[in-house]
């Protein structure tokens, strides 16, 4: 199986062909020389690379939700009692309209975290704070 080639490897495969051509380029009526090809292909390799590099990934508005919801169950969860996550909404008026699905994806972060414990109580999956 081939590998897909990626545009830093179309830009690569250009900077390749400038290195080994010996004359400017036309396009239409304009000539463009082959320095400034090059300034313009390592000029978009780096907005490349700065596009994929993980420092500047801003969290998305569902993970900021859903790390705020977590932040909520800290603070309302006692210790050492087990919570399904439906009974985790009917602990606070705050999560009026928070879905099921919402409050495990927040457990799980603070799961994750070794915040909160989870273990199977006959067929549902309960929640316990753990010690701070």
């Amino acid at each position: 199986m081939t590998e897909k080639l990626t545009k830093k490897n179309y830009y690569n495969a250009i900077f390749d062909l400038i290195d080994h051509a010996d004359t400017d380029m036309v396009y239409g009526e304009k000539q463009i020389d082959l320095p400034s090809i090059r300034d313009f292909v390592k000029h978009e390799v780096e907005l490349l690379n700065k596009k994929n590099t993980s420092n500047n990934v801003k969290p998305s508005k569902s993970a900021m939700e859903t790390a705020e919801v977590a932040q909520k169950i800290l603070n309302i969860m006692p210790m050492d009692t087990d919570y399904t996550p439906t009974e985790i909404i009917a602990l606070s008026p705050d999560f009026t309209g928070v879905s099921n699905q919402r409050i495990t994806s927040a457990l799980k972060v603070l799961m994750s975290a070794g915040l909160v414990v989870n273990k199977r109580k006959g067929t549902k999956s309960v929640y316990r704070k753990v010690g701070e």
